[in-house]
């Protein structure tokens, strides 16, 4: 009786990825539509329409940082219908919060990363430096005299702040801003000194009312080849990058798992996808989804290592 059950439920399993999916997919994007990540997410939605030959419906549930929908996924029935399509702040609000209704490791089922994108430093046309070097060198010689702008306590851009200030030696002083165009009111102005903030910023490096120093990846951006990285600016091991990836709720089939993880690769091969990407320095990153639990794992002790130098903090 045993061995029969078993036979059942390896066939049940088999057959859940065969039929998958017999009716529309749900993906959830936990934050506005009409960003970055809205689009990325619409992208992936529609590649996977074409594939099932089944509707794949965005729901863009916003709110406390990506935790209100991230939940809703945490707790909905295991059967592929209801995805996340989550980025960074996905691991960041875990670095952060032990409030959270829940575990980012226990309570999901990783399926694939979809993409990675850089931040860039921009600066403000007044300060008086060029260059990596030519900021840290200001910095140091200052110490508590200059400040970087963010969109709030624990957001990307307060991280990368904190990770410079860590990796450097510096001693800046964070500003937390409720949105991007404050932000870049105050540094236009002078008020700030630098943020760190998407490509999307740089026809105002154009029209100099900006100032682009670095690039926070490992390597340049193909798509702005000129910018240096920080690290290449003298910042040892710095490496900061924002990211897209795709969970399932945990005892998802692995059938299912694999169905959808075949469909992201499927996604990250589309040339038009690509290219759409490229033009914002965004690459398609790809990978198994052991490898994506693997990740995930790695850059929450980074970041958990990072809020604890901080002393600890909330997100706002």
């Amino acid at each position: 009786m045993v061995i029969g059950a078993c036979v059942v439920a390896v066939t049940t399993v088999a057959n859940a990825g065969e039929l998958f999916p017999e009716r529309p997919i749900r993906m959830v994007a936990p934050f506005a539509p009409g960003g970055g990540g809205d689009v990325y997410c619409r992208l992936l939605a529609r590649k996977f329409g074409d594939l099932f030959a089944q509707q794949v419906v965005v729901d863009n549930r916003s709110g406390a940082n990506g935790i209100i929908g991230t939940d809703i996924v945490a707790k909905a029935p295991p059967n592929g219908y209801t995805l996340l399509f989550t980025l960074s702040a996905h691991v960041t609000n875990a670095a952060i919060r032990r409030d959270l209704p829940y575990d980012i490791e226990k309570d999901f089922a990783p399926v694939s990363l979809f993409t990675e994108f850089p931040l860039f430093l921009f600066a403000s046309p007044s300060l008086p430096a060029q260059s990596i070097p030519e900021l840290l060198a200001l910095a140091r010689a200052r110490p508590g005299a200059y400040n970087y702008g963010s969109t709030g306590v624990g957001s990307a851009q307060h991280f990368a702040g904190e990770m410079l200030n860590a990796y450097a030696k510096l001693k800046t002083v964070h500003i937390s801003y409720k949105g991007i165009p404050a932000a870049m009111t105050d540094i236009t102005a002078g008020a700030i000194a630098y943020s760190f903030f998407g490509p999307t910023l740089m026809p105002m490096v154009k029209a100099g009312k900006l100032k682009v120093l670095g690039v926070t990846s490992a390597k340049r951006s193909p798509a702005f080849p000129e910018v240096p990285t920080i690290e290449e600016g003298g910042v040892p091991n710095y490496r900061f990058t924002q990211w897209h990836a795709l969970f399932a709720p945990r005892n998802t089939p692995g059938a299912v798992i694999a169905r959808l993880h075949e469909s992201v690769v499927q996604a990250t091969l589309d040339r038009d996808i690509a290219a759409t990407l490229a033009a914002d320095g965004t690459e398609l990153r790809g990978g198994t989804p052991e490898q994506l639990g693997l990740f995930v794992a790695r850059e929450l002790a980074r970041f958990r290592e990072l809020a604890r130098g901080m002393g600890g903090f909330k997100a706002d």
